[in-house]
């Protein structure tokens, strides 16, 4: 692929380029033509006007044109010649030069003198003033005078030898110019087709699975930041991979104690050793309910990630939900001896859904009553906050360490490895928690709370006052 494309557009360009170069090359040789053929004509028919008052002479003296060819035998030298005239401004001495060929007629046309003999004698040429200069005796046409272009329609030799001169120059300079721009033309298409085939190379590798492949070539153009993306795509693609197999391998370990102990204790019955009695069935049945728990948790939890949660927004008190909520789980709180309170005042209106909110208070409420020792508290407030909405769930328990505060937001993370499922569950709660908060544009995060504990600091946009008016 690289050497396809270099070669393609390399031969565009240079396709280009002698396009030009024939163009110019044509239009050079057409220009210098015509430019040539006006300044002969021009000149050519100012030496005619220059010679015509000689023949003129020449007539009055002889009554005749007959013989007027010997005017021209001898060239004068070029400073001698009627159109030069002598002055403070003369040019210097020139050497002699060819006069042009010259044709001089009578009034009807008839040749009476050839300078070059190109023309036979006696044959006649049709009197026009845009093409030959009148000479005359007072108000008589006595004759007509061609000079060199006048006559023939080509040029002279001497302009087939500028025209050579001319094209010659023009197509070194074009070839020239060729030249270097194709040797531009291959640098340029290097530059371009080195950094799409190490795409090509990159997104083949991508293809088959290696994430860790980059471009590390550095550019400043609009394929510098393609690359860029490139990298930051491939980038997250491994993330999003990596996250895959994880989820994959932490689900598996999950699931398999749930299942081991259900099958553990289906096979103890089978084999005689267990009666299958309500004790046993009461077990096996707490055990289907935390794998039922789990799966779906995980479920919610791809739904919230992959962003496909939807919300079913209203408009609400948050302080009447939050006050349900510690309703609920006061009977839980005082079995525990912990004491619940909510310090909030009614008036906090927000836009959300209720039930996915609900849910996160009673994760954070019941993961605090299940971490605390008869006689803490948990409290539930509100903080300074202009822009967002800052409600704390803060314990008097142990606390989160820091290195610890953003872990505990991963899945199956758990701070105390002892706990068990039964009572610490799943390790996914606080993962769902803070996808919920960010579909509702806030955030959850945790700090040193006021009672000594772990702060829970629940961040949600606040409700313009004119959309509750």
């Amino acid at each position: 692929m690289r050497n396809r494309l270099f070669l393609r557009i390399l031969f565009a360009f240079g396709l280009i380029i002698l396009l030009g170069a024939l163009v110019n090359i044509g239009y050079v040789s057409i220009a210098s033509r015509q430019a040539y053929r006006r300044l002969v004509r021009q000149e050519d028919r100012r030496l005619a006007e220059e010679l015509a008052p000689g023949i003129a002479d020449y007539y009055r003296r002889t009554g005749s044109l007959d013989g007027v060819q010997s005017l021209f035998a001898a060239p004068p030298a070029f400073d001698q010649m009627p159109m030069h005239r002598r002055g403070e401004d003369m040019m210097p001495r020139m050497p002699r030069m060819r006069l042009p060929s010259i044709v001089v007629t009578d009034p009807r046309g008839q040749i009476r003198s050839d300078s070059a003999g190109l023309l036979a004698r006696g044959s006649r040429l049709d009197p026009d003033e845009a093409s030959a200069v009148r000479v005359a005796v007072g108000e008589r046409t006595v004759g007509w005078i061609y000079v060199g272009s006048m006559i023939l329609t080509g040029a002279a030799d001497e302009g087939q030898a500028l025209f050579r001169m001319v094209l010659r120059s023009a197509a070194f300079a074009s070839g020239t110019v060729v030249i270097l721009a194709l040797l531009l033309g291959i640098l340029l298409a290097r530059s371009i087709s080195r950094p799409i085939a190490a795409l090509a190379d990159a997104a083949g590798a991508v293809s088959r699975g290696d994430f860790t492949r980059r471009i590390s070539l550095e550019r400043k153009d609009e394929l510098g930041s393609l690359i860029k993306e490139f990298n930051r795509m491939v980038e997250s693609l491994g993330e999003s991979e990596a996250w895959k197999r994880r989820l994959i391998r932490d689900t598996a370990h999950e699931l398999r104690t749930p299942v081991a102990v259900i099958q553990g204790e289906l096979e103890m019955i089978m084999e005689g050793v267990y009666m299958p009695d309500a004790e046993r069935i009461a077990a096996i049945h707490r055990e289907t309910q935390l794998l039922t728990r789990l799966i779906g948790d995980m479920g919610e939890l791809a739904s919230a990630e992959a962003g496909e949660m939807r919300l079913r927004r209203e408009r609400f008190d948050l302080a009447e939900l939050v006050a349900e909520t510690v309703a609920a789980f006061e009977t839980q709180a005082a079995a525990a001896g912990v004491r619940l309170r909510s310090e909030l005042a009614p008036g906090l209106w927000i836009e959300g859904d209720r039930q996915k909110l609900a849910q996160v208070f009673r994760n954070l409420i019941g993961n605090a009553i299940q971490q605390l020792s008869p006689g803490d508290r948990v409290d539930i407030y509100q903080k300074e906050g202009r822009e967002l909405l800052r409600l704390g769930v803060d314990d008097s328990g142990p606390g989160i360490p820091p290195e610890f505060r953003e872990k505990v937001f991963e899945r199956f993370f758990r701070l105390d490895s002892a706990r068990s499922r039964d009572t610490g569950g799943a390790g996914i709660g606080l993962s769902i928690a803070r996808q919920i908060m960010r579909l509702h544009k806030g955030d959850l995060i945790v700090e040193q709370g006021r009672n000594g504990g772990a702060l829970f600091l629940l961040l949600l946009p606040r409700l313009d006052r004119q959309a509750l008016e």
